[in-house]
């Protein structure tokens, strides 16, 4: 919601060396042999012995927590294979969204489309403790345009003939829906969420972009150079 923000973090980079986000990206690394292996008939699977105590290539020492929480996500994607008899996951790999913006684009950790069952899935694996809801993610969301348009593109299909399924995987955070959450909703849904990404993120290239508070700003590198946030909290203090 924070047109400001795309300027403002470009202005004050995080050029901190965050240690939670290495070792999330190190976990991140063990799911793509994961899915690859499951996708045929778990040939060279990796096993932890094979794994816990060597070294991610960002240097990160993998532990059995971390190869745990990439078994989860590479189960799931594994039970849509099986569900779904389609056994082509696309991980990590790069999708345009220009639908949203001419420059858009994003790297969906797994992908997945049926046209048994006309359903697109699309699984993010996050291991944070911070809760990240499936519901109105609007990182998936603008991963989801991307990705229906790719499917839609060049066939008869469009966007009401296909399901969307998004699903958060995420082994480290206390949720009540537990670690995986799934969202469900029909393509030519995905309207209406698309043509309010369009005009945020069309606000937020332009000059008359502003800023403006919300739960966002605790993991804005800008928050300290923020004067919308510094006015919020000093209102607030005067009311307290």
């Amino acid at each position: 919601q924070c047109a400001g923000s795309w300027a403002m973090e470009q202005a004050y980079p995080d050029t901190s060396c965050n240690e939670e986000a290495m070792i999330g990206t190190a976990s991140h690394e063990l799911f793509v042999p994961m899915i690859a292996s499951a996708a045929v008939g778990h040939l060279n699977f990796p096993q932890p012995e094979d794994v816990v105590g060597q070294k991610a290539s960002n240097g990160v020492e993998w532990d059995q927590a971390s190869y745990e929480g990439a078994l989860m996500f590479s189960d799931e994607v594994e039970r849509i294979m099986q569900e779904t008899n389609c056994y082509n996951p696309i991980v990590e790999q790069y999708v345009a969204i220009p639908r949203i913006q001419p420059d858009s684009w994003g790297i969906p950790d797994c992908r997945l489309f049926s046209s048994r069952t006309m359903t697109l899935y699309i699984l993010h694996y996050n291991y944070g403790h911070l809760p990240v809801e499936a519901f109105e993610n609007y990182q998936m969301i603008e991963y989801a345009v991307g990705c229906i348009d790719e499917v839609t593109s060049g066939n008869s299909l469009i966007d009401v003939d296909i399901t969307i399924e998004i699903i958060i995987v995420q082994p480290r955070a206390s949720h009540h829906q537990g670690p995986i959450r799934r969202w469900r909703l029909n393509g030519g849904d995905l309207r209406g969420y698309a043509n309010i990404l369009f005009n945020v993120e069309h606000e937020a290239l332009s000059e008359r972009a502003i800023c403006s508070t919300g739960l966002e700003c605790r993991d804005c590198s800008a928050r300290h150079a923020c004067g919308t946030l510094r006015s919020e909290e000093h209102t607030s203090e005067l009311q307290s």
